[in-house]
């Protein structure tokens, strides 16, 4: 999603989390998402790698903790985030 896409709470919490960003690439960036009350970017996942057959089906991962983490994967289009959790 765009940041025009988000309410006025979520747009200042999402330049307040990423002001790393450039200001202009913040708020033409496509890849914010909101998941369980949490902003998250897609830069924010690490690519899963060929090979890896727990994450087989997904695009990017990022571990929360020791055993478990959030999972994302772009549909066929691009507009949508699915997101899913892991714990092994």
């Amino acid at each position: 999603m765009h940041l025009e896409d988000f309410n006025e709470s979520i747009q200042s919490e999402i330049r307040k989390e990423y002001d790393w960003m450039d200001p202009k690439d913040i708020e033409c960036n496509f890849g914010f998402f909101v998941y369980l009350g949490q902003v998250h970017h897609l830069q924010d996942f690490m690519r899963v790698s060929e090979g890896s057959e727990a994450l087989e089906g997904w695009d990017g991962y990022t571990s929360e903790t020791v055993w478990s983490g959030t999972l994302v994967r772009l549909t066929e289009d691009c507009n949508f985030v699915v997101v899913g959790r892991f714990f092994s």
